[in-house]
């Protein structure tokens, strides 16, 4: 049996031009953009440039989408497998 994340793969809703959220894509904003390149500037051994932290912020954010997603998933499949006990 599958799991619900592994179900929500499969079916391809992680892809952002078929995911059940609303997706807006925005520039981050010039605060989060220099925080971000203060944050993880330690961690690289080339400059960061601001199209690098604006992918880091675009990379958290699409993490974080995709494990709502799945918790989403997973209640929706609970519910049904509840209502069908």
């Amino acid at each position: 049996m599958k799991t619900p994340r592994r179900q929500l793969l499969n079916s391809g809703l992680g892809d952002a031009n078929r995911s059940p959220l609303p997706r807006a894509r925005k520039f981050p904003k010039p605060e989060l953009i220099r925080r971000t390149m203060d944050e993880w500037q330690p961690h690289y051994a080339h400059r960061l440039t601001q199209e690098d932290a604006r992918e880091i912020v675009d990379n958290a954010v699409g993490f974080f989408r995709i494990l709502r997603e799945w918790k989403i998933a997973e209640q929706k499949a609970q519910a049904g497998h509840s209502k069908h006990n």
